[in-house]
């Protein structure tokens, strides 16, 4: 097929959503499809700079194109966005429009091009704007499906009650990640234990947990602990304020090689925390990370909320079931012992290859729609 994706994400970028809307293009190409990827430019100033070759720096093939569409930064912008995406597929005539950009796929649709919508985050309320453009996508003869990343997020769309949107057109599958090559030599890791080599790859946000990580590393200093993520100005605070020598920052790591850090060790943490701005997110996350961990093969130390439930079990994690608590992830990482570790992982690898890989979701997804 002919696939336009839509997107309004920063590209080239090290944020996560940026990251997966690249990967999920590659994955569509891989399956044959020829995919054009469609981007707004208001996020040009959140690009990475010095970038010369964008699928170099997100290590995917050259398999799809790469188009960024006229938006300016004034009011209005947004639509006409919309109006370059209908533009552009009127002229190109795809066989399906993949939007993660509501307005332009409300648009697509109403010209007569098959349509999914995949949605991030709830509704703020039956009478929004988006729950009115989310009704009058569900009316339109051309619709396909809505996705969600979680399926408590299905749950929430479906329990709104909103004309025309039910469990017949809202899908749920999880993020997925790129399937690993088929070997992954590890990267050599700074070493200041005899320990185990624990690690986190993400963001240094508060609900992130990444600080989670810092306090382990104060409570187990026979552990190695490495953190593969957040800024520049993030990574001068923290290493200003937390002078350990089993703690290793190691900054941004490039998508070539993130793989290779991952592969080194011996148990990767995934320490979700409440989210103050975000109350009660249960619906929201599927994290890139946690895929990237299971490919590899790599024990999970995972917080242990139900979202993540749909994901990990006690045969392929280990869940901490109060995950606030820095000595509920002491007392985790202390009972653990080297076989059960080496069981979870394999077992994690197994179930990422049987369900989890981007080719695996889009592939559903599109004999579901």
């Amino acid at each position: 097929m002919k696939i336009a994706y839509v997107a309004s994400a920063p590209v080239p970028s090290r944020v996560a959503r940026s990251v997966n809307i690249v990967k999920s293009c590659a994955a569509l190409a891989a399956l044959g499809h020829q995919v054009v990827l469609l981007l707004t430019e208001a996020h040009a100033d959140e690009v990475e700079p010095g970038v010369d070759d964008v699928f170099a720096f997100y290590d995917v093939p050259r398999s799809f194109e790469i188009r960024w569409l006229p938006t300016p930064r004034r009011f209005g912008g947004r639509t006409l966005f919309s109006l370059a995406v209908a533009g552009f597929a009127l002229r190109w005539r795809p066989d399906l429009v993949y939007g993660r950009y509501l307005r332009a796929c409300l648009l697509t649709c109403r010209l007569g091009f098959d349509t999914v919508v995949e949605l991030h985050s709830p509704v703020r309320g039956r009478r929004s704007s988006k729950a009115k453009r989310l009704i009058a996508l569900a009316r339109l003869r051309h619709f396909r499906a809505f996705v969600t990343l979680t399926d408590a997020m299905r749950r929430h769309f479906v329990m709104l009650g909103l004309p025309g949107i039910g469990e017949h057109n809202v899908l749920h599958a999880p993020t997925g990640a790129a399937a690993p090559p088929a070997t992954t030599e590890p990267q050599p890791l700074p070493r200041a234990t005899s320990g185990w080599q624990i690690g986190y790859a993400g963001g240094l946000d508060e609900h992130k947990g990444a600080m989670i990580a810092v306090q382990l590393a104060k409570a187990l200093p026979g552990h190695d602990f490495h953190l593969m993520g957040g800024s520049e100005e993030q990574l001068a605070t923290w290493r200003a304020q937390h002078r350990l020598p089993n703690l290793h920052l190691h900054g941004y790591v490039p998508q070539a090689v993130l793989l290779r850090y991952i592969a080194a060790l011996d148990l990767c943490l995934l320490p979700n925390q409440p989210n103050p701005a975000n109350p009660g997110a249960e619906p929201y996350t599927s994290p890139l990370k946690l895929f990237n961990y299971m490919a590899l093969g790599r024990p999970v130390l995972a917080s242990d909320y139900p979202e993540l439930r749909e994901i990990l079990n006690p045969d392929n994690a280990v869940l901490v079931d109060d995950p606030t608590r820095v000595g509920s992830w002491v007392a985790a990482i202390e009972g653990l012992a080297p076989d059960r570790l080496a069981r979870i992982g394999a077992q994690a690898r197994h179930d990422f290859i049987a369900h989890y890989t981007l080719e695996a979701r889009y592939r559903d997804i599109l004999q579901r729609i």
